[in-house]
């Protein structure tokens, strides 16, 4: 069977609070949201080396340390530990830290013209639906 999906409250972003936590910065001790480690660590040379890990998808707050493969055969489940202990089964790929942006440019760049605001701060040209799903 494959891994189960997130069991708690997703964690917002230390530095936006409305993103969802996907990565941690052990350097800024931060849970970051997508785009917001793409901007802090592009901010300059010495953020740009940072190592980040991903966040265990399952209880969201210890970081990643295995990617268990989802039933489909093409998406996986970052776990850490404990999670992985208690839910985890079938194959597994280990995970390290990385320094690289987990968001492509081509994807930054597709997210900031989406987010042109409106008056009610939902972006213009999306649903607000899809606007959340950037930061799921």
């Amino acid at each position: 069977g494959a891994v189960r999906t997130m069991t708690r409250a997703p964690v917002p972003c230390d530095a936006c609070a409305h993103g969802v936590a996907r990565l941690y910065c052990a350097a800024d001790d931060a849970k970051l949201c997508l785009r917001c480690d793409r901007t802090v660590h592009n901010a300059n040379k010495f953020a740009e080396k940072h190592s980040r890990r991903w966040l265990c998808e399952m209880c969201a707050h210890a970081c990643a340390e295995v990617m268990r493969e989802n039933e489909d055969g093409v998406t996986g489940t970052t776990t850490c530990e404990a999670c992985d202990r208690a839910h985890g089964s079938g194959r597994a790929v280990a995970l390290r830290a990385f320094h690289e942006c987990a968001m492509s440019d081509e994807a930054y760049r597709a997210v900031g013209k989406g987010m042109k605001q409106t008056r009610r701060g939902r972006p213009s040209n999306k649903s607000k639906s899809e606007g959340q799903a950037l930061d799921a």
